[in-house]
């Protein structure tokens, strides 16, 4: 594995849902109720999350991602035509605690033991994400948690998000799996779908991989 020279960068920004914690955990977990069905289902679920989240944003029509989490399930289970009561109620408790993937925690800790900062930027609710961090056991880690819902227009100076997110604008590395979010690093807006070509413009180091690709990059100088 490459490592990856983190020797100016002092904080690390995680995108959450598919780079820290694992989408089909939920599904998976409830396979005593779907049998087989547990992986077509949590493969739509994602797909329609992503898909809705997509459309609302082109659309200008916002929708927390609780609901569009919501909605998305809906869509997989009719598709799947699968009709089990308290499923649904289930599966959504369940994506409340989502489990991150297993090389998460200690990757960062030994980034936290070398001295990052370390922050999560989601468009998970704030709900969502205090309740993924605490279920992980990997709370105590972040120094902080930053919902979109909290942040959305706040980066530019307004909004009670926008003191926390300016503490990330310095030399900052956005860390996202799926290249989705909405990333802000060194001031400037990194947005999707092209996250990597807008960090070679700007100059911010931002990588398109999970946690799992850090492992062996937590030593870091610390100018």
């Amino acid at each position: 594995m490459t490592t990856l020279k983190l020797d100016a960068v002092r904080a690390c920004v995680f995108d959450a849902y598919g780079t820290l914690f694992d989408v089909t955990s939920a599904a998976r977990s409830a396979r005593d109720a779907q049998g087989d069905n547990w992986q077509p289902v949590a493969d739509l679920w994602r797909t329609k999350q992503l898909q809705y989240t997509w459309l609302r944003g082109l659309a200008g029509h916002h929708a927390d991602f609780w609901q569009v989490t919501g909605d998305a399930l809906d869509f997989a289970l009719a598709a799947l035509e699968i009709n089990r009561p308290g499923l649904r109620e289930r599966l959504m408790n369940l994506y409340l605690g989502l489990s991150a993937y297993p090389e998460v925690p200690d990757t960062l800790r030994r980034l936290k033991a070398g001295g990052m900062r370390l922050a999560i930027l989601s468009n998970g609710t704030p709900t969502m994400l205090a309740a993924a961090v605490a279920n992980a056991g990997i709370a105590e880690l972040f120094d902080a948690v930053l919902s979109v819902e909290e942040v959305r227009g706040a980066l530019g100076g307004d909004g009670p998000g926008s003191g926390r997110a300016a503490a990330y604008r310095g030399n900052a590395v956005v860390i996202s799996f799926s290249c989705l979010s909405r990333c802000y690093c060194r001031g400037r807006q990194l947005s999707c779908p092209c996250l990597l070509r807008a960090a070679r413009r700007s100059g911010a180091p931002c990588y398109a991989a999970p946690a799992s690709a850090f492992r062996n990059c937590c030593s870091r100088g610390t100018s």
